[in-house]
This record gives C-alpha cells, sequence and structure tokens, in this order.
C-alpha cells in the first residue's frame, strides 16, 4: 500500500507543508533541499456510477468526455447506456465486464487544497478527469501508479475498465510533493556475491505537476556500499510517469551477508522546489546461480534487465548463447529460472519490457535484440553457436525473431508458440498501407528465410491454450524451406508442462532441444542465401549486405547471393540502394561482386549500391520508428491540449513498455536535445519543422493539406528526416479535432501507422509511405 511507503527524508531538510512555489524555485540559488517527509493518504472514492458497453455499441460516453461535457449520470438511462451505482470495497475493487464489452466508472473526487494526485487503476484501459488522460494498468499488476490532473474541491474522473480481465480496482492517493517515486514499479539487478559489477537501476517517478521538471539529475548516493553517481536526464514531462535510471557503481564486492543492500535514490532539477529522495533494497545473491542482470537501453536510456543462467564449469572455454523469450504474463528471471545450467552455453532471458509487454513484435523484438548484443558483448560468446528459443508468446517470439533475423541464430526452438494475430486469434488482416507497416506480423510470410537454419518445435498434444494446429500448421509450412525440421509432440500435455527428462521444466529445458542446437552452427557472414525484409525498419542487415531503401515502399525486399570462387552473385528484387560490407568479404577472399550485372570491386570499406540519399536505416519511417531510439515530445504550450497528449504518450511508455519518455514545451527545446533526440513535434506551427520538398504537407487550424488533398476536423501524423540527420515526427490537429490525436497510442505490438496519417472526426482514416527519397504518394 502506498501509505505504508513514506518517501525518506531528513528531519530540518525542509519547511513542513505545501511543496514552494514555481516562482522560489525558479529565484533559488543553489541545490534545493530535500521534500519534508510525508506519506500519501489515500482519497477514498466510495460511490461510483458504473455502465456496460458491449461490443460495437456506439460510445456517447467518450464523445461527451471529449466535448467537455460530461456529467455524472443519476441511476437509469443516460448516455445511451443503463447506469447503476456501486460501493467499492476496501481495497478500492469494484466491479468487472463481461469478455467482449467495456465497463465505464464514473466518480467524483475531492481534492483538499494544497494536495496533488496519483491513481492505481487496475484492469483499466484508460482514465479521464479535466481534459487530461493516462493509461491504466490493464493487467491489473498492481505495480503501476499515474498522475491525475485533479485541481482542488470537486472533480470528475471517468474510467474505462477492459472486458474479461476481472474485477477493476481503483485507488487514489492524495500528497503535497510535485513527484512521488514508485517503489512498486522497480527495475532492479541482483546483485552478485563477489562481483563489483556496474549496473542500472529503473525507479517510476511521477511528476504531479503541470509544468515539466527540466535538467533532472538521477543521483546514488555515496554509502559504504556504493560510490556517487548521477544520470542526466532532459525532463520529467509534467502530468506523467516515466522511468528514472540510476547507475550503480559498487564501493566494494558485494557479500552474502548482508542478504540485501540498501541504495540511497535522489532526484533532483532547478525546476522544482525540493528533491526527493527515496531508499530501496537490492538482493545479493550467490555466485554460479541464476540473476538478474541490468543495462541502460539504447532505445530510450532506460533501465531494463535479463534474466542471466550461467555456464557450468568445464566445456567449450568459448561459450554459446542461448536467446530464451517467455510467455505472457512471465518475468523474464521467472522463465529463467525454468531452465538448467549446461556447460557449453549461457542462457540468458529478456524482458520484452514487460511480462505482457509487445508479443516479440516491435518494441519486444528490439529488447530481445539489445539483450542479445549486450550479452553477446559481456560474456564473450561464441558469434557461430548463437540460439533462440522461447514458449507461448516466447514461442511466437523464437519464430518472429527467426524469421526476420536469421543471420544472428544456428537454430530456433519455439516451444507452444503461435504464428499471427490472425491465426491465433482471429484478428483482421490490415489493409492497405497498414498491411505494410504491420508486414512482419506475419510470421508465415517470411519462413522461407529460415531455409538455411535449424528448426525444433515442441508442443503439448493437449494445449489448451494454444492450440496445437497452430505448432502443425507452422511446421508443416517451414517443411517447404527446409528439411532441418524437428517437431516434438508431447502426448496429453497441456500448455505449460513438465516431467523427469530436463532439471529445468520439461516443456522449455527439452534435452533434445539442446542436443539439437549443440549439432547447429551458424555462419554469420554466409555467401549463399535469399534474405526477404518487410521493410528496412524491421531488419536493414543479413550478412554482408545493409539495405538502406526500397524502390516501392508497399513491397518486400529480397536479396539472393551465391559464390563461384572469388565472386560473389547478388540479385536483388525491390531493393533502390544498400552497401556491402567490403571487409568482411575481402576476409573470405572475395575480390569482386555482381549486383544485378553490375561488377563491383571489393574494397576494404563499405560498398554503395545505388543512390545513397533518402531513406536509410534509422532514418526511414514508419511513424513509430520516431520512438526507436531516444525520443522527446516538443509541444506547444498555448493550448494545453498538446501538454496532455505528451504526458500520455509518455504514461503510456512507462506503463506499457517500462520506458524512459521527454517532454518539453517548444521554447525549451535546446541544441543538445536536437543531437541527441528524436523530436516528436505535438501541435506544431508550419514554421517549426523544415520538411523536405518531397512531403507537401500543410496545416491550418481550419484543415490539413496533402498536396492536393484537403481535409477539415482532421489530425495529421507524419514521419520526416530532420537535417538529414535523425527522423522526427509531427502530429498536428485542426481546431475541432484535437482530442483525436488521443485516438493514436503507438505503443503496442497489434497496431502501427504507416509514414503518414490522417485520422479525421469521422469517417476513414488515410494512409500511407514516403517512397525511398523522401517523396509523398498520392494513395
Amino acid at each position: 500500500m502506498d501509505a505504508a511507503a513514506p518517501r525518506d527524508s531528513s528531519p530540518g531538510d525542509g519547511p513542513a507543508g505545501d511543496a514552494p512555489s514555481q516562482d522560489a524555485a525558479d529565484a533559488r540559488v543553489g541545490p534545493a533541499p530535500l521534500a519534508p517527509e510525508s506519506t500519501p493518504e489515500e482519497l477514498r472514492v466510495p460511490r461510483w456510477m458504473i455502465a456496460r458497453l458491449p461490443s460495437g455499441t456506439a460510445d456517447e460516453v467518450l464523445a461527451a468526455v471529449d466535448e467537455g461535457t460530461f456529467e455524472i449520470p443519476e441511476e437509469g438511462m443516460s448516455y445511451g447506456l443503463w447506469w447503476g451505482a456501486q460501493e467499492s470495497m476496501e481495497d478500492g475493487t469494484i466491479a468487472d465486464a463481461p469478455r467482449g464489452s467495456s465497463l465505464y466508472l464514473a466518480a467524483v473526487v475531492e481534492l483538499p487544497e494544497g494536495r496533488r494526485a496519483f491513481a492505481q487503476a487496475d484492469v483499466v484501459g484508460v482514465l479521464y478527469v479535466n481534459g487530461a488522460v493516462q493509461p491504466g494498468d490493464v493487467y491489473g499488476s498492481g505495480r503501476i501508479r499515474v498522475p491525475l490532473e485533479l485541481r482542488p474541491g470537486r472533480n470528475t474522473l471517468v474510467l474505462r475498465a477492459i472486458g474479461g480481465r476481472g474485477r477493476a480496482r481503483v485507488r487514489i492517493h492524495s500528497t503535497p510533493d510535485e513527484l512521488y517515486l514508485n517503489t512498486h514499479d522497480l527495475t532492479p539487478p541482483d546483485l552478485v556475491a563477489g562481483s563489483m559489477d556496474r549496473q542500472h537501476l529503473g525507479l517510476a517517478v511521477l511528476n504531479l505537476t503541470e509544468r515539466p521538471a527540466l535538467d533532472v539529475t538521477a543521483r546514488v548516493e555515496a554509502s559504504d556500499d556504493w560510490e556517487p553517481s548521477s544520470i542526466a536526464v532532459p525532463s520529467l514531462p509534467a502530468g506523467a510517469v516515466t522511468q528514472v535510471p540510476f547507475e550503480l557503481h559498487p564501493r566494494r564486492p558485494h557479500t552474502m551477508m548482508p542478504a540485501r543492500v540498501r541504495a540511497s535514490l535522489r532526484v533532483e532539477s532547478p525546476s522544482l522546489g525540493f528533491a526527493y529522495r527515496q531508499s530501496v533494497e537490492l538482493p545479493v545473491v550467490e555466485a554460479g546461480g541464476t540473476y538478474r542482470r541490468t543495462f541502460l537501453s539504447g532505445v530510450d536510456r532506460s533501465a531494463q534487465y535479463f534474466g542471466v543462467v550461467p555456464p557450468r564449469t568445464g566445456g567449450p572455454p568459448r561459450k554459446g548463447l542461448v536467446l530464451a523469450l517467455h510467455g505472457a504474463g512471465v518475468e523474464g528471471i521467472g522463465h529463467a529460472r525454468a531452465y538448467s545450467a549446461r556447460d557449453w552455453t549461457w542462457v540468458v532471458a529478456p524482458t520484452n519490457r514487460r511480462p505482457f509487454g509487445f508479443d516479440w513484435e516491435a518494441f519486444g523484438r528490439l529488447d530481445a535484440l539489445e539483450v542479445l548484443d549486450t550479452a553477446t558483448r559481456l560474456f564473450d560468446t561464441d558469434p557461430t553457436r548463437v540460439y533462440l528459443t522461447g514458449h507461448s508468446m516466447g514461442g511466437h517470439g523464437t519464430w518472429q525473431l527467426g524469421v526476420h533475423f536469421p543471420g544472428r541464430f544456428a537454430a530456433i526452438g519455439p516451444s507452444a508458440g503461435w504464428g499471427s494475430f490472425q491465426s491465433y486469434v482471429g484478428a483482421a488482416a490490415p489493409r492497405g498501407a497498414f498491411a505494410r507497416s504491420q508486414a512482419s506480423s506475419n510470421t508465415q510470410g517470411y519462413l522461407s528465410n529460415l531455409a538455411r537454419r535449424g528448426v525444433y518445435a515442441i508442443h503439448g498434444t493437449a494445449d489448451d491454450n494454444v492450440p496445437i494446429r497452430e505448432g502443425r500448421a507452422l511446421v508443416a509450412a517451414v517443411r517447404m524451406f527446409t528439411n532441418d525440421v524437428v517437431f516434438h509432440e508431447q502426448p496429453g500435455a497441456g500448455h505449460w508442462w513438465d516431467g523427469d527428462r530436463a532439471p529445468g521444466a520439461d516443456c522449455v529445458d527439452w534435452p533434445p532441444l539442446f542436443e539439437f542446437f549443440q549439432a547447429h552452427t551458424l555462419d554469420p557472414q554466409e555467401t549463399t542465401f535469399t534474405y526477404t525484409s518487410p521493410g528496412v525498419w524491421v531488419n536493414s542487415r543479413h550478412a554482408f549486405v545493409t539495405l538502406r531503401s526500397a524502390l516501392d515502399p508497399m513491397q518486400d525486399l529480397v536479396v539472393t547471393s551465391s559464390r563461384e570462387g572469388a565472386v560473389v552473385m547478388l540479385t536483388t528484387r525491390n531493393v533502390r540502394s544498400m552497401v556491402l560490407d567490403g571487409a568482411a568479404l575481402r576476409a573470405l577472399g572475395v575480390s569482386a561482386v555482381r549486383a544485378d550485372g553490375r561488377e563491383l570491386t571489393v574494397t576494404d570499406g563499405p560498398i554503395p549500391v545505388g543512390p545513397q540519399d533518402g531513406k536509410r536505416p534509422g532514418l526511414t519511417g514508419p511513424f513509430n520508428e520516431v520512438f526507436a531510439s531516444p525520443w522527446c515530445a516538443v509541444y506547444d504550450p498555448e493550448d494545453p491540449t498538446w501538454r496532455r497528449y505528451a504526458a500520455y504518450l509518455t504514461s503510456a511508455w512507462s506503463v506499457i513498455g517500462n520506458g524512459a519518455g521527454c517532454a518539453v514545451p517548444r521554447g525549451e527545446v535546446t541544441e543538445v536535445l536536437r543531437r541527441t533526440r528524436n523530436l516528436l513535434y505535438l501541435g506544431a506551427r508550419p514554421g517549426d519543422v523544415t520538411l523536405p520538398a518531397g512531403i507537401p504537407f500543410g496545416w491550418t487550424p481550419e484543415a490539413v493539406t496533402l498536396g492536393a488533398t484537403r481535409t477539415e476536423n482532421a489530425a495529421l501524423f507524419f514521419v520526416f528526416p530532420e537535417r538529414d540527420e535523425r527522423v522526427g515526427a509531427v502530429v498536428v490537429a485542426t481546431q475541432g479535432a484535437r482530442r483525436v490525436v488521443f485516438r493514436l497510442q503507438p505503443f503496442t505490438s497489434s497496431f502501427a501507422a504507416p509514414d503518414w496519417l490522417v485520422l479525421p472526426r469521422s469517417g476513414s482514416a488515410q494512409a500511407g509511405f514516403f517512397d525511398g527519397a523522401w517523396r509523398f504518394q498520392a494513395p
């Protein structure tokens, strides 16, 4: 409970009562004092009005919320729904909704003067209050807290809960503090006895004010166990929760006595009236056992972790590496503990950013690849002995990463895996430009990439979660491209099963699977292959080839390589430009390349093929690519809608992806931010960004224009190359359609926008891609 976890302070560090004004913070000289001790107080909401929204029913509630006209109804029909009163239980539990429906909950919340508020909203999709929107915790983990933009006095709070996930639970707390450091949502490492490795720790921090905290410093304070350290964070966005990373620099080797080590964390900013301190305890584990290892993500500079199963002593001097992907609702460390140690390989289990995360697609895929690269570097593993396995959702991820990154793995071993959202849950296939932006989800369409890889699939015949038809269909399909396939069907076994074949759980630690892995090796620079990529943004590299851009952005890119003596022959389809690794080719004894009939001499450096301008890896789109590197939302400070949308994006990234976001008003953009962050311009003025000549987009309060097409009452989203250095993005809307932007929440595996998207208040969306030279193509 939040009330049981007061924030640390020292007597006399600061005055009691409310936080000082912003004017006081601006005028202060020197470091801020520590905030006085406070314990969040619960704001009881004894009575809720509740209405069920069946699937397919017109949503009059959301329309009223968006227009600012919603009023809490009395019992009976209102907004097209039947409303009834219900009291919440002591722990905040309220009600549930049947699968296939949603539940609206509305209540009055009274906030005392001088207080700020935050909420725990389990099994809730979204929260609305005073024009602000926050994500809930749809999975009901109990660890998530989000700010609430409450005003002193009476406030109308509206929540939409998700049907079929159990009973919604809502608890609201108030505090005088500017920040709330949420230790329920901690990303800690395990401290290995005898080690002095530097690691990172992540902590969810809520900015409960309507102003960003800028130039933030996240410190670990000096102690007997820790050297002092600090990490600079550009901002704590106003009214949002974001993960803040801290660096742990041991002063001495960890020991098993004590079994837990305390670290004192401090967050400070010249924008804040106080500094905030919180102590956390980190476990010490014995050397040689399974443990959590953290790292600083290159995606967003957040702290992430992976589970590690170290190899037993003996075996080859340079070990292999098995990347093991967990199932839905499972922690990475829990999945790692299902494997036994072997003398020939490390086993590492990434997190997918959260236990449910991204189905190992989108940002989950990036997490898996980051862990693969981090573990390879940390443990100096053998690049020819890299393998991929996983269970359930992780089995799907095994197929997914296997087909899109065949150059990284010698063999794959999916257990209880499924193919796609269409085959598994019957989701409708995306169409038009969305079919291309989400093409990577179609696992079955890229199985040809496994033609030179081994596949060992496992499935229980009585699996009632992922039906065995999924495994059988995938195995039959992949056998069209390779005979190096084994399919083990465990008779009578369900989704998760165990026996006496393995020291770990049989369904993942299966000895024949690991024997299969040992029999396979990888040639990372193979010269005989055919590789198909759904887009440069998914994977641009295979062996010695780096794809840069496509001729037709709506089609796959395909490259086929073969070798005759010292000459490599390349044929391509839909490849506008690429670069060949000359040094790697020369090391293989290749002296010449014949690319689509063109003779190329192999040199020690990169060998460009095709035009090198325009799109390239990291600067290619689609829209979500702006979030694939550290990003910062830049918003129009004159309209609170844009600050609130920045807060919504930041909070959603934290809640769903355990991520670190950034958001600043337009006037606070620095040259450092421009150099180091992808900028997302919210409510941009036409002069705020410089677009290439090929992107003829414009916007006014009345309409958005794409070339000759003018659309009123709509929002426009698009990516563009900013100074030809980083990918940027713009989100704008006409005067009457500002709330439309909240329909786009990009942190999901089930939807991805193309390069550009027009969302009208009513009617069908328009979407499409720019070509390889960043030129607009009318749909």
